[in-house]
């Protein structure tokens, strides 16, 4: 299938869409991790998968033009902002106030609603995205490597506000999605957590299986 490169509003608003399933999948199950002591300490294992958001602010900011990225990267102490168009994407990139050079490279396919993103620090890659539309809805990965060398993988299926998120601590960096993977494919991690309508099930990192019922708590109006 050919590659079909998109403008970069495009890119933002397709990776906002995506953004918000999976901010919304992990609300809900840490929210029901709190109905069982065995899940308790569950919510630890996924902070990596909320706080990584702002890494990619960049690719938030990516249709909103050079100066307003700029502007947007510079709360977050982002100095020499540089943002354009390479061979088969964008880019974004930026230092600190300690000298550290970061760079991002965006690819986006909008044939098959297809994120790659690759972020490198001081030339080291350290983040590592991609996410794919499917006929449920997403699958996704997430590899994090930190300055001490641990490393560690997320792999998501989202269907609505159904999902299964696994992860794995310090396992090598993770082939790319192929778009024919089933929709439990993240149990294949040493950690996983499902949700399906109210029921949790999941294997936690000392090895506990879960499996329990939880009632969403009402919305505040």
């Amino acid at each position: 299938m050919p590659f079909v490169k998109a403008d970069a509003k495009t890119i933002s608003e397709a990776f906002e869409q995506f953004s918000d399933e999976k901010t919304n999948f992990i609300t809900i199950i840490t929210e029901a991790f709190t109905y069982d002591t065995n899940a308790a300490f569950s919510i630890l294992s996924l902070l990596p998968l909320v706080t990584v958001d702002l890494d990619m602010l960049p690719v938030t900011l990516l249709g909103s033009g050079e100066e307003s990225i700029a502007f947007g990267m510079g709360f977050l102490g982002a100095k020499d902002v540089k943002s354009g168009e390479n061979e088969n994407g964008y880019f974004v990139s930026h230092s600190n106030d300690e000298g550290v050079s970061y760079m991002m490279d965006i690819v986006y396919d909008a044939k098959s609603d297809e994120l790659l993103c690759t972020s490198l620090k001081d030339g080291n890659e350290n983040i590592y995205v991609q996410y794919q539309k499917t006929s449920f809805g997403y699958i996704a990965q997430y590899y994090l490597t930190y300055d001490d060398g641990e490393s560690r993988l997320f792999q998501l299926s989202l269907s609505g506000e159904d999902g299964i998120v696994g992860v794995s601590r310090n396992v090598d960096k993770p082939v790319a999605l192929s778009g024919d993977e089933n929709y439990d494919f993240p149990k294949t991690n040493s950690e996983w957590y499902a949700i399906t309508g109210n029921t949790v099930t999941g294997l936690t990192s000392d090895g506990i299986d879960l499996n329990f019922d939880y009632t969403p708590k009402p919305s505040e109006p």
